[in-house]
């Protein structure tokens, strides 16, 4: 079985659309968790609607708002599937992805050294997002951050993990902050586990106004501890030196948004970092300019 995961807050406008898409699945053997985080809508009754007629095990889970990673944490902790699929309430799935996901795991499920697979997101008219996939073997098996540094891959992929390694490696969750980059928990399953990744859509995406793409510097300056983590983890992984520039500059630059002291900011990262200090707190100046 896999679990597809929605967190979802104020978005009874854009659920039908996603629901439609797993109604059409080629694939029966998978359930819905939706995690309504806080929504002031009509979230919440129209996924109980949903579930009252969907021809899948349909869960839905609510709780106080505290953002994305939150409700993943939550969803993944009531998943019931092998595999765990995590799907934005504004995207949705062609008929075939799970189909697709799981033909791809099932060459690779009792080898313990993968932790689940990775396909192609792509815009709403088929347009695949960031690099094309047309120069890399098809199927690679890879670890995510060699993925990323090493074959030059740019853009979001729609990853699919095994559920149990989604609850061994928890997204931080810091008091008084509603934002943990994804990537952070992604590279640190990375340091352990191999991928299998294929050249094939499994999801569309759309990147709307008031989505978390489009305020990513916002949500990462108003969440600076798990911004910080995140940078300080990447600026310590073997990597190009451009990678590691770019880690350092971007730890500063978050490192300045956060209240709790100078010397507080050089937890979990070397000295070293000392040097991109002073162009990590221009663009923390640009940054505030242009909030």
């Amino acid at each position: 079985m896999i679990t597809v995961v929605t967190p979802a807050f104020n978005r009874a406008h854009l659920l039908p659309r996603l629901f439609c898409s797993l109604c059409a699945q080629t694939f029966s053997r998978f359930e819905w968790i939706v995690v309504d985080d806080g929504s002031t809508d009509d979230t919440l009754s129209l996924v109980r609607e949903f579930a009252s007629r969907a021809p899948f095990p349909l869960m839905v889970s609510t709780r106080s708002n505290g953002g994305k990673h939150r409700a993943l944490n939550q969803g993944v902790a009531l998943a019931s599937g092998e595999l765990t699929m995590i799907v934005d309430s504004d995207d949705f799935l062609p008929p075939d992805a799970l189909d697709k996901v799981w033909s791809q795991w099932l060459d690779v499920r009792t080898d313990p050294s993968f932790a689940g697979v990775v396909g192609l997101k792509a815009y709403p008219d088929g347009t695949v997002v960031g690099s094309s996939p047309a120069l890399l073997p098809s199927p690679l098996d890879t670890d995510l951050i060699t993925y990323r540094l090493r074959y030059g891959v740019e853009g979001d992929r729609a990853e699919v993990f095994r559920t149990d390694l989604l609850r061994r490696f928890p997204f931080p969750e810091f008091p008084a902050e509603k934002f943990c980059p994804e990537a952070l928990v992604w590279n640190r399953i990375a340091r352990h586990f191999r991928m299998r990744c294929f050249s094939q859509i499994t999801y569309f995406c759309q990147y709307l106004p008031d989505g978390l793409s489009a305020s990513i510097v916002r949500l990462r300056c108003e969440s600076p501890r798990a911004s910080c983590l995140y940078y300080s983890e990447l600026f310590h992984t073997p990597a190009p030196f451009v990678h590691h520039v770019r880690a350092g500059i971007n730890y500063w630059r978050f490192a300045f948004c956060r209240s709790d002291g100078f010397f507080h900011w050089l937890d979990g990262i070397s000295r070293s970092a000392l040097l991109y200090m002073i162009p990590g707190f221009l663009m923390h100046i640009n940054d505030k300019r242009r909030r």
